[in-house]
């Protein structure tokens, strides 16, 4: 196990990387630790499957029904929203809330 600060891993990161491949290396940052970990290769996302699922990256989420009602109601409450107020002056301000 080596440990070492943020200095010296900012130094020399390459011999450290290559420490990590070999052993336990942690980096000590204040109160906290850091370990260096070397991956290999990064863990696979599963994507969805649903054809009908309108996420261009395949994210499950979108799989759930409860989730698509979630979404479908927002859409609809965007559509019969009213627009925005402008409120410029003070009296803007003061007539909008009186309107309440």
């Amino acid at each position: 196990m080596l440990v070492i600060t943020a200095a010296e891993f900012a130094q020399s990161p390459i011999k450290y990387y290559e420490a990590a491949a070999k052993g336990r290396v942690f980096i000590k940052e204040a109160e906290n630790y850091i370990k260096l970990v070397i991956a290999k290769r990064l863990p696979r996302v599963r994507k969805s499957t649903n054809p009908y699922n309108p996420s261009p990256s395949g994210d499950t989420w979108f799989d759930d029904p409860r989730n698509m009602a979630i979404v479908e109601r927002a859409i609809a409450n965007s559509k019969n929203a009213k627009p925005a107020a402008v409120l410029k002056t003070k009296n803007d301000i003061k007539t909008y809330i009186g309107s309440l």
